[in-house]
């Protein structure tokens, strides 16, 4: 089972009005849609998970 289905399973076990907003981050950026969306969910005092992928590779910077 992927995390996108795990995550709707989540949602679906919280009751409707505290079910959390899952947005996933693509291409380091969110699009003005994820914007709007997290702005709403935020001001009708939702949950808002925000899932960012990373590549797993290390900084040889740091």
């Amino acid at each position: 089972m992927n995390i996108k289905n795990r995550l709707m399973k989540l949602e679906q076990m919280i009751m409707p009005d505290q079910t959390p907003l899952v947005m996933i981050k693509f291409n380091d950026e969110w699009t003005p849609e994820q914007h709007q969306q997290i702005e709403e969910a935020k001001a009708h005092g939702r949950m808002v998970l925000k899932v960012v992928f990373v590549s797993g590779k290390q900084d040889d910077n740091a």
